[in-house]
């Protein structure tokens, strides 16, 4: 009966919980839904999304075979520790209408799940055996994964089962049961309620996940005796082939998967078996002779990764791949010293540098989604540094990257690079201005407008007598409305020209991007200024490269036959009539 109550018990609070979880993440998607506090303060958001998940996961992964009570102190640390996290980052979308979520959003949420589930593992083996071991550690955290992964599939399916139920009654015309199971009030206790039973369910299931287990070893048993020999091979022949066809193939990503996989796999090979014997000795000497270089392929990949920064500076990719290299080095360099210390019995050293390093990788984890160790800080940093020592070319500087992946830092940075311009630098204003608009420039109120538009004719060359006023209005409310293009604009040129030879000119105007250009003509018909489209008809891409420069040089010729089609340099244009196209 004792054992009755105590199951009857430990269900409810499962029950809880997963109620829990369910009202936080709906009120959150409420308060967004309905414009209310937070929807408009991403720091909050971040913060209580990442409590809301990681408090009550964390609690059902943990099971019930201790306290609650003693749970809760892990939990609550680790929930307010992300919630912390959460809200520093949240803190980087600020102007939330101003700054992309989606990089933000994606490089904290693979970083949330893999502090998560590390916390996970390290609490979970302290609270069930009072000591960190690396035995302890494997077992929990190959349970834990798989537990959470087959009860997240098991919420898709019953997702899955109810939207094909809504489905098949909607073909019936009864729209009751779609409406009813896309409503968040109905979803998110019912998958959230799924999940919490799959984990209970796969929790409980000891012998299935011992088969998975047995499964895999057997499969990467064969795998990594393949990869230690490719991993030699390969390093083999690089004295003869030297490292230029590797940078030139993204040779630095590719050695640090090899790095990567070798130690992966050696590690669910062995596991928590130090002493087992899967190999014989020459193939377990040829496993740690492999693993015995891997420092050489440390090196090599950071000066693949060097030459990458020395020449383009610090990005988020690179300060991730230097992350990933350090880490990788950590491990390799233990295990060599390892190797070159104990030889045959080299995975005696196992529990002590997977224990300890582990928990450096927790810590790096935290210290780069802080204001600590925050890479968006430092690739502003590095870019701006190379603006500035390039004199200012606005084609050192990506502004669609700071926009779109530097959040914060990359629109102080951006602004402050708008607020310090000088006049020669009217055209980087109207790309920031552009593509820190929305879709165009004219969203902007009445007094930005007023720069915007200033800054915008001050970038257009338009020769001396041709700025006609009703002509420049129509240019700036056209341009206004495609603030994409416009943020990708290297020079703007009107130019005057009579392509029909009526005596009345015509005006070409050429944006001229980085590696092509578009051109559009303004005629002056019915007393007003009509834009027709240029379409290059005869060209090779190459020659769009040179457009600006031909037609800045005089190299046009009007085509006779009509005045509908024009040749600048190698490229012939043609003016097509607008077609409605009728449903």
């Amino acid at each position: 009966m004792s054992f009755s109550a105590s199951a009857h018990s430990a269900n409810q609070t499962r029950l809880l919980i997963t109620l829990a979880q369910a009202l936080g993440l709906l009120l959150l998607h409420q308060a967004i839904d309905l414009n209310h506090w937070p929807w408009d303060q991403p720091q909050w958001l971040f913060c209580f999304y990442s409590m809301a998940i990681a408090g009550p996961t964390m609690l059902l992964l943990l099971g019930g075979e201790s306290p609650i009570s003693t749970n809760l102190r892990y939990v609550l640390t680790a929930t307010a520790l992300f919630g912390l996290l959460g809200y520093y980052t949240g803190s980087q979308a600020i102007p939330y209408q101003l700054i992309q979520l989606e990089s933000l959003a994606i490089i904290y949420g693979w970083s949330f799940i893999f502090m998560a589930f590390l916390l996970l593992i390290y609490s979970k083996t302290l609270i069930s055996n009072k000591q960190l071991s690396y035995s302890n550690l494997y077992n929990y955290s190959f349970s834990s994964f798989f537990t959470l992964a087959l009860s997240l599939l098991f919420t898709l399916c019953v997702w899955g089962l109810l939207m094909l139920w809504a489905a098949l009654f909607q073909a019936l015309n009864i729209s009751f049961f779609y409406d009813l199971f896309t409503s968040p009030g109905f979803y998110y206790p019912v998958l959230t309620a799924a999940n919490g039973f799959g984990i209970r369910l796969f929790d409980q299931s000891s012998q299935f996940l011992e088969t998975i287990n047995t499964i895999l070893r057997t499969l990467i048993k064969y795998l990594l005796l393949i990869l230690t020999a490719i991993s030699l091979l390969f390093l083999s022949a690089l004295p003869f082939t030297g490292l230029d066809p590797l940078w030139n193939s993204g040779g630095s990503l590719l050695v640090l998967w090899i790095q990567a996989l070798l130690l992966f796999f050696t590690n669910l090979v062995y596991q928590d078996k130090p002493n087992q014997q899967i190999y014989s000795v020459l193939q377990h000497r040829g496993i740690y002779y492999g693993l015995a270089v891997l420092p050489i392929y440390s090196a090599i990949s950071c000066y693949g990764l060097w030459l990458r920064i020395d020449q383009y500076g610090l990005s988020l990719e690179r300060l991730w791949g230097l992350l990933i290299w350090f880490i990788l080095l950590l491990f390799s360099t233990a295990y060599t010293l390892g190797i070159s210390r104990l030889r045959d019995r080299w995975l005696d050293s196992l529990n002590w540098i997977n224990v300890r390093l582990g928990l450096v990788v927790l810590g790096l984890l935290i210290l780069v989604n802080s204001p600590l160790l925050d890479f968006r800080k430092l690739t502003v940093a590095s870019q701006i540094e190379r603006f500035e020592q390039s004199n200012r070319n606005g084609e050192k500087l990506d502004i669609r990257y700071f926009m779109n992946d530097l959040a914060r830092p990359g629109y102080l940075a951006i602004q402050a690079i708008k607020q310090s311009a000088g006049p020669t630098e009217a055209m980087l204003v109207t790309r920031i201005n552009a593509l820190y608009f929305g879709q165009g420039i004219h969203n902007a109120n009445e007094d930005q407008q007023k720069t915007n538009k200033a800054a915008l004719l001050a970038a257009l060359k338009i020769p001396q007598g041709h700025s006609h006023p009703e002509l420049v209005d129509k240019l700036f409310n056209d341009l206004s409305s495609e603030g994409d293009l416009l943020s990708s604009v290297k020079d703007l040129v009107l130019l005057p020209i009579d392509l029909n030879e009526d005596g009345q000119l015509e005006y070409l105007l050429i944006r001229q991007f980085n590696e092509t250009s578009r051109l559009g003509l303004y005629s002056y018909e019915d007393d007003q200024w009509i834009l027709h489209h240029l379409t290059a008809i005869r060209y090779a891409q190459e020659d769009l490269r040179h457009i600006l420069e031909d037609a800045s040089s005089g190299d046009i010729e009007i085509q006779r036959n009509d005045w509908l089609k024009l040749r600048v340099g190698k490229v012939t244009y043609a003016i097509f009539p607008e077609v409605e196209i009728i449903p």
